[in-house]
């Protein structure tokens, strides 16, 4: 898909710089069902992929990408939630015992006692268990 159109290279390299177009380029690859990293910091899967499209004289071009995604619904976007490649299900168990050792207060009851009781906190392709 192309990322402009009847708009100038330089304005949108002011909008969108090379390196943030290369992961709208990522976005716009990825299909419905495919895994994503969202801001929860688990894996999900994506149901809907929607381009979000600027006008700008007589051209367009994209800006960002919104995902909705599941199991338990909701909403992400590539500029503003840093969605990013799916990682391990070590990673991610990792990384949010982390978080936990460093911010609890951020982590909900259900989250601390499986941490505390050592259950699993997400299946093997890193979507989560724990609410």
């Amino acid at each position: 898909m192309k990322l402009y159109h009847r708009v100038s290279r330089h304005y949108y390299l002011k909008c969108c710089n090379k390196r943030f177009q290369r992961g709208l380029r990522w976005a716009l690859s990825l299909k419905p069902g495919n895994l994503i990293n969202d801001c929860s910091g688990f894996n999900v899967v994506i149901k809907t992929i929607e381009p979000v499209i600027y006008s700008h004289n007589k051209g367009w071009y994209v800006y960002d990408v919104r995902f909705t995604t599941g199991p338990i619904g909701g909403s992400c976007s590539l500029r503003h939630c840093g969605v990013d490649v799916p990682l391990s299900a070590e990673q991610i168990t990792k990384e949010t015992i982390e978080f936990y050792n460093k911010c609890p207060q951020y982590c909900s009851k259900e989250l601390i006692y499986a941490i505390e009781h050592g259950l699993s906190l997400c299946d093997s392709r890193g979507v989560r268990l724990v609410s």
